[in-house]
């Protein structure tokens, strides 16, 4: 059982995620401000697109090359460089 708070939405068959559904990972990377640990978010990496979460004010956002393009990592960006950091 879900945690009253917590949402979950099908997107199988959306067009914002046709490059990610079924599509293999092809890196994850942990984004950084530069000399300033801990990881404040994360990508996944498919061929042709990609997973951004990162914190907002009420949780966590993610970001597609498609869908919710907010560009919340200028938020971050305003504290220093951001880097990106290989983990897979």
């Amino acid at each position: 059982m879900l945690h009253p708070n917590l949402r979950f939405y099908e997107v199988t068959n959306a067009d914002e995620f046709k490059n990610i559904i079924l599509h293999e990972i092809k890196s994850i990377e942990f984004s950084e401000i530069q000399n300033n640990p801990p990881p404040f978010g994360v990508k996944i990496i498919f061929e042709n697109d990609y997973i951004f979460s990162t914190p907002i004010s009420d949780g966590n956002t993610i970001e597609t090359s498609c869908f919710n393009k907010n560009n919340n990592i200028l938020n971050f960006e305003k504290m220093g460089s951001i880097t990106f950091k290989p983990i897979i």
